[in-house]
């Protein structure tokens, strides 16, 4: 006796340890909530039995053991309401628990509790013989058939939906069969052979039973995958879709995304349980390397012709926590190879279009500058000069100018040749570049003048830039053919003030023109300044 009631405790710790499991996963509360009813329920019947068969110990009476055949009817009522709401959660991606059927698995047990409270309930369940020794009555047979009628509808709907539920495959359908059908069998024997004269012995089979329960939920990984339905529609799309856990293993996938997997990746690990990285290397690397973006386009690497895919990722939340992701694969090959045709026909265009402008740009530039100094020239000055004056007295700013004119420059050609000219110009223009305000332009008004204008600045402190000039001229040494060459300037300085309300540019550059000649009287290299 003291076995029987060890085997009987270790089979209801063995469903409560399996049931314990099942909460503390994180899973759909439905799929676990399912295996939670049925493992307790069994654990429920195994404890029934340890405990009736210890208190029942020293009674060698032939109706000792009647009570727990009574008692474990609502227990089994349980479990097989269990399972069948479990087969429910595997086979449909949002079973509803409001339902006729629903409302059927629980009632059931209800109704055995009911039954084994009432005497007559319990005497349809085992009745008694003249002779005092208990047998199974009607009841206990039209519960018997309701029962296993229930059980193999549920072994059936498993069976024969693997297909279409790819979670079911393999191991784990059988693994859950076997879960259910081991303590059927024990069942039927203890029903056959013993009776209710002995005690129950179909609970012993439960350590089995949490066994291949554990084998498919969670070795196997079937409590953690959330099932898809293939429906008729998701096989048929023309989008492929692969499901995968929150352990990268794919959960699903349709015939498209099948071959996908078959063409690009590798066709024998295209099933479901394997992970994404073994099935298809590539895209698992590639979406690894962009796991921040929600869609992203992807040229297969190796294939040949080209294919190019739209690859849309979206979370896998059906109780609110993430436990995979749909990955949705659009053949794109077409449509990409046109946008980068035009893509590339815009990039050649707007190249052009570039070089054009560049050519007008420079074309323009060329057109204001002058080509030995690269200072603006005197078309510039024309140009700009009557605008900028406009400005300054529309605004009420100051505006100067200064001509410079280069001191004998024509001995330089005589006596070093025109090069050398060249070079001593291209000097002084780099000269006054430096010694110029950043706002001020310098141009190359003829020969060897240059005129700068300085926007904003008034006569005094034109003066001083007009002296910066003259200086940063004398300061020069160019160095020529083994001689050094020093080359002085003249300046002459007018501003806005000078000029009588009627007058324009030309009158300025008259009035600077006039300073000039004065500072070129006066000794040269020296700065006049034209007061009117």
């Amino acid at each position: 006796m003291v076995l029987l009631v060890v085997m009987y405790a270790a089979s209801s710790l063995a469903s409560t340890a399996l049931a314990i499991a099942a909460l503390s996963h994180r899973a759909a509360w439905h799929t676990k909530a399912s295996l939670v009813i049925a493992m307790v329920s069994l654990a429920g019947w195994s404890a029934l039995w340890a405990f009736q068969v210890w208190y029942q110990r020293d009674n060698g009476a032939p109706d000792a053991y009647a009570t727990g055949w009574v008692w474990t009817l609502p227990w089994v009522a349980a479990a097989i309401a269990g399972f069948a709401l479990l087969a429910r959660s595997l086979t449909r991606p949002a079973p509803r628990y409001a339902s006729a059927s629903s409302y059927m698995y629980a009632l059931h047990p209800l109704v055995m509790v009911g039954v084994a409270l009432t005497p007559a309930g319990r005497d349809a369940i085992v009745s008694t013989g003249p002779d005092g020794a208990p047998s199974l009555a009607w009841g206990f047979w039209v519960h018997t058939a309701f029962a296993y009628a229930l059980l193999t509808s549920t072994v059936v709907r498993v069976i024969t939906v693997r297909d279409d539920v790819p979670a079911l495959q393999s191991v784990r359908v059988w693994a859950l069969v076997a879960a259910i059908a081991v303590p059927a069998v024990a069942n039927l024997l203890s029903i056959s052979w013993r009776g209710p004269t002995h005690p129950d012995v179909t609970s012993m089979a439960f350590v089995a039973t949490a066994w291949f329960a554990w084998i498919a939920f969670l070795r196997r990984g079937l409590l953690d995958v959330v099932p898809v339905a293939r429906t008729w529609v998701f096989q048929h799309m023309a989008s492929a879709v692969l499901v995968t856990d929150a352990a990268g293993r794919i959960a699903d996938l349709n015939r498209a995304a099948h071959t996908l997997v078959t063409a690009h990746g590798r066709p024998e690990r295209a099933a479901v349980g394997t992970p994404l990285a073994d099935a298809w290397p590539a895209l698992a690397t590639r979406r690894a390397a962009i796991h921040d973006r929600a869609s992203f386009e992807w040229d297969i690497p190796g294939a040949s012709p080209g294919v190019v895919l739209r690859v849309s990722v979206s979370d896998l939340r059906p109780e609110g926590h993430w436990m995979g992701e749909i990955l949705q694969l659009d053949d794109v090959t077409a449509e990409a190879t046109e946008r980068r045709r035009l893509e590339s026909q815009r990039r050649a265009l707007s190249a052009e279009m570039e070089h054009d402008a560049q050519v007008r740009r420079d074309m323009e530039r060329q057109l204001v500058r002058d080509a030995g100094t690269d200072l603006f020239n005197r078309r510039y000055v024309d140009e700009q000069l009557p605008r900028m004056l406009d400005d300054a007295r529309r605004s009420g700013r100051e505006l100067s100018i200064v001509l410079l004119d280069l001191d004998r420059f024509k001995r330089v050609n005589d006596r070093h040749g025109h090069s050398a000219g060249d070079r001593v110009l291209r000097d002084v223009a780099c000269a006054m570049r430096r010694a110029l305000p950043h706002e001020a332009k310098l141009a190359r008004f003829g020969g060897e003048e240059f005129l700068a204008i300085l926007p904003g600045v008034g006569a005094a402190r034109a003066v001083e830039i007009a002296e910066d000039l003259r200086a940063a001229c004398e300061a020069l040494r160019i160095e020529v053919r083994g001689d050094v060459l020093q080359q002085t300037t003249s300046a002459g300085v007018v501003s806005l003030g000078a000029l009588g309300a009627a007058e324009g540019a030309a009158v300025l550059i008259a009035h600077a023109d006039q300073a000039l000649y004065e500072a070129k009287d006066a000794g040269r290299n020296r700065v006049r300044h034209y007061q009117g």
